[in-house]
């Protein structure tokens, strides 16, 4: 209400207790809230909002900000909207980012382990997303990205079947993996810190082609270029170890 009746250009919510497993598609709501009433609702734009030359309204970047912490229940962020920060410190459930259309979600470790055990999120996060960004200070579990169809990702550490049935955006892995990675994939990147030349033996052949930054073509050249901004993006929304290290060692 603060950000289209009174016109504020942005605001910050903190729950009064920590999310468990009962509290499932945090922000889902929001989300389909803010489109019906930009777009079915309202005669006049707001001020944090814009329109596009579709005609679409759309809050501006980190327009609003929520800050929680605990472990999430299922689809943590789902529907998640443009204009969106869903700022999550702790574990979440699986689904995580599930239909998110833009915004952006992130999920910090709360410290006290290892990087090898470090798994934040549950399987299948950003099924159907079609836009946003979603950041992750730790490990996913199985079909990370599966059928992924516009956002943009980075995770430290995925299970089987990584990005399968993608057809679009770019996600970037900067962990272990396993078996089925690309199944069925039919767009978008997929970018995979692998030191140990695992990768060929766990990828789908049938349905992806593959390259390297170190070919020294035009195309590696923009990848790489890619892969340095989502570290970036990566360091600024988590303070990722793991990510400053390679940027530092490229």
């Amino acid at each position: 209400a603060k950000i289209i009746d009174a016109g504020e250009r942005s605001i910050e919510l903190r729950p009064n207790a920590p999310l468990n497993n009962r509290n499932k598609t945090v922000g889902g709501q929001l989300g389909i809230d803010i489109e019906r009433m930009l777009n079915h609702e309202l005669e006049t734009l707001p001020k944090a909002a814009f329109e596009d030359v579709r005609g679409r309204r759309y809050l501006d970047m980190r327009t609003v900000r929520i800050v929680t912490q605990g472990s999430a229940g299922q689809s943590f962020g789902a529907f998640c909207n443009d204009g969106m920060v869903l700022e999550h410190t702790g574990t979440c459930n699986d689904g995580v980012g599930k239909g998110a259309s833009g915004g952006e979600i992130i999920v910090r470790s709360p410290g006290g382990s290892e990087d090898r055990e470090n798994v934040l999120i549950g399987n299948f996060a950003l099924f159907g997303a079609t836009g946003g960004r979603t950041f992750i200070e730790g490990e996913a579990g199985d079909r990370f990205a599966v059928r992924n169809s516009g956002a943009t990702a980075v995770v430290e550490g995925v299970g089987d079947f990584c990005a399968e049935y993608m057809t679009n955006g770019a996600i970037l892995n900067l962990g272990g993996f396993s078996k089925g990675y690309g199944n069925g994939m039919s767009g978008g990147f997929a970018y995979q810190y692998d030191p140990d030349g695992r990768l060929p033996d766990m990828l789908s052949q049938d349905s992806v082609f593959m390259g390297t930054l170190t070919d020294g073509s035009v195309e590696a050249d923009v990848h790489q270029a890619a892969v340095k901004q989502l570290l970036e993006w990566h360091i600024d929304a988590t303070g990722s170890k793991k990510a400053k290290g390679l940027l530092d060692n490229w």
